[in-house]
């Protein structure tokens, strides 16, 4: 196999990781954005934070956060104190 197939099989690979990634914060920023649905209004600036975080362990623990938040604004709150990895 050469060397040049081996670096374009290495970026490809790669790219099809991130790609993964990608779909994976999405939906979980997608998740994340249905529970909050169920407590209250989602103000643009919170749906927008959440759309943009790309950082899979920080969605989790987001995630986690909206699914025992009683309102948006304490989830608003929590997520303040997640560290940003």
């Amino acid at each position: 196999m050469g060397l040049a197939y081996m670096k374009w099989y290495e970026i490809e690979k790669r790219i099809r990781e991130e790609g993964k990634d990608e779909g994976k914060a999405e939906g979980k920023a997608e998740a994340i954005m249905e529970l909050l649905e169920d407590i209250g209004a989602i103000p643009k600036e919170l749906e927008k934070r959440i759309q943009e975080q790309k950082n899979l362990d920080i969605l989790r623990e987001w995630h986690k956060l909206a699914a025992h938040s009683r309102s948006i604004e304490e989830f608003e709150r929590l997520i303040l104190k997640v560290p940003l990895g």
